[in-house]
């Protein structure tokens, strides 16, 4: 962002600016590759610092099979900017396709729900989400998808994602 951008917003009555975070640190940087996660996040904190009162920012997590297990933790880091007075909102949305939880295998769910058990507004999410996904899946169709990307990538999930990687 720049000052001219920022004399813009100040123009403007209100400005609402949307963050696809779905993780932190060195996940986020394999699920939004090539992005990087010091980029991403010094942009919102300088963001924020400008005090702009018209601003609202959204962070947006799309759960989906490669990220259940960072969620606590991005909402965590999304709380930090919260309670410095700012208009910044967490959300969780689905991930629709190979990768949402509906291609999970129900021994995978049932790890997860027993994991997410514990009372909390995340992981009370995290249970609906996964108690309202549509098939119960064998398949490892996601893992090949992963594996396929990873190929174009030189990257590997087992290792960008150790908690799944462990969870399987």
């Amino acid at each position: 962002p720049s000052n001219e951008l920022m004399k813009f917003f100040q123009s403007c009555k209100s400005v609402t600016i949307n963050f696809s975070i779905d993780a932190v640190g060195s996940e986020f940087e394999y699920i939004r590759n090539p992005l990087n996660w010091i980029e991403v996040e010094n942009n919102l904190k300088w963001l924020l610092e400008q005090g702009l009162k018209n601003l609202s920012v959204n962070i947006g997590f799309t759960l989906g099979v490669y990220n259940i297990d960072l969620a606590q933790q991005t909402a965590d880091w999304a709380d930090q900017f919260s309670v410095q007075g700012t208009n910044v909102k967490f959300a969780i949305q689905p991930c629709y396709g190979i990768l949402s939880l509906d291609y999970t295998s129900r021994k995978l769910k049932e790890f997860w729900l027993k994991k997410f058990q514990s009372p909390g507004h995340i992981n009370n999410t995290l249970t609906a989400m996964l108690n309202s996904a549509a098939s119960e899946s064998d398949d490892t169709g996601w893992q090949r998808y992963l594996e396929n990307i990873d190929q174009r990538r030189g990257l590997d999930w087992k290792t960008s994602l150790p908690a799944l990687a462990d969870a399987v």
